[in-house]
């Protein structure tokens, strides 16, 4: 009833372990629900207490902390000062917050009731919660049918729009994406900036997730350069991934290299994960990838795209001397090295060859 509710209406939320709530996850939350919540241990209970003295909203369908969390009973509940005759949809103010009984109120399948959505909205307003997202119809009606899920990292939010199984026969639709604060958003997908602002217009696909990312500022300028040492053929190549000024988040980029052809090859294809804003990336060659090959880096939230070129040339010295048939080799019966190429001459692996006999 409670998730149902919280989704109903768009607000984001976090689970909570009671290990989490010993040490100290409830520090600037400002309402928490607790489902049956029978089992508490005497930290947990402090650690609530003093969460709703604070100004903190306690929600509970039921007395909570009857019983310890090795299930046998507690002499006296634990919370028993909060909810003490206290009745079914009453709310007790304790210190600066409040402890509010729900009872049955909002059980599972009374969800879509006018009253109980309308508690829960009204719950959570009280508890100044920052709502942060909210989908709307184009004339106002809060859109139901999606699922809004919400990541942080640093001061990056991302944000995944994904329909309900009700919603997988629709048709797309545009929508309006309400935040509470302005914010630079990004389509992490169609890799484009959508703008700055509080308000953005959404064209969704049942068929097709939406992930966006929203950050307090532009995120910075992608520069990638290559600090090769030298551009032979089978030697790595060194790529340095910055992203200026640093942002305080993790992000990523991806990086492929492209052959003369046009073609990309994936099995160089990576992802390098940024950490305070750089990275450092190991692209390997073979013998045999020559000519004027690019190396394609593309940053993933802003779609920010920066190509290398690099010019590998032939080894000729090293070739002569380590690539030679395997029937040549069997039939000198000496130890070597033969390079296998497949259709494309792409360098596959290197054989050993051993002496017979």
């Amino acid at each position: 009833g409670v998730y149902k509710n919280m989704r109903h209406h768009g607000w984001q939320f976090d689970y909570v372990s009671a290990r989490q709530l010993e040490e100290g996850a409830l520090s600037g939350a400002k309402l928490l629900f607790l489902p049956r919540t029978e089992c508490m241990s005497p930290a947990m209970a402090e650690a609530i207490r003093s969460f709703v003295e604070n100004g903190g909203t306690l929600v509970a369908d039921a007395e909570p902390g009857t019983r310890a969390m090795n299930l046998r009973p507690n002499g006296r509940a634990l919370l028993n000062e909060l909810f003490a005759g206290l009745k079914e949809g009453e709310v007790r103010p304790v210190g600066k917050g409040h402890v509010f009984l729900s009872g049955s109120l909002l059980q599972r399948g009374k969800w879509k009731e006018t009253t109980t959505s309308d508690l829960v909205k009204s719950l959570v307003e009280k508890s100044k919660v920052n709502k942060g997202w909210s989908l709307q119809h184009s004339d106002g009606r809060l859109a139901t049918g999606w699922e809004l899920f919400t990541y942080k990292s640093g001061s990056a939010t991302l944000l995944a729009i994904g329909a309900r199984d009700s919603m997988f026969d629709a048709e797309p639709e545009t929508y309006t994406l309400q935040l509470s604060v302005s914010s630079v958003v990004y389509d992490i997908r169609d890799r484009k900036k959508l703008g700055t602002g509080k308000r953005f217009e959404l064209s969704l696909d049942p068929a097709r997730p939406k992930i966006l990312a929203a950050l307090p500022v532009p995120m910075g300028t992608l520069v990638a350069e290559l600090s090769a040492t030298t551009n032979r053929a089978g030697d790595p190549l060194i790529l340095k991934i910055q992203i200026q000024p640093a942002p305080d988040f993790m992000t990523t980029c991806y990086v492929e290299l492209v052959v003369p052809n046009g073609r990309r090859l994936r099995h160089y294809a990576r992802t390098a994960v940024l950490k305070n804003g750089q990275a450092e990336h190991v692209i390997p060659t073979a013998l045999n990838d020559t000519g004027l090959h690019r190396v394609v880096v593309t940053e993933t939230i802003s779609g920010q795209q920066k190509e290398l070129p690099i010019d590998l040339k032939y080894q000729e010295s090293v070739a002569s001397k380590h690539v030679v048939s395997r029937t040549e080799a069997f039939h000198r019966g000496a130890t070597g090295a033969a390079m296998r190429v497949d259709d494309e001459g792409v360098l596959c692996a290197f054989l050993e060859i051993n002496r017979i006999g």
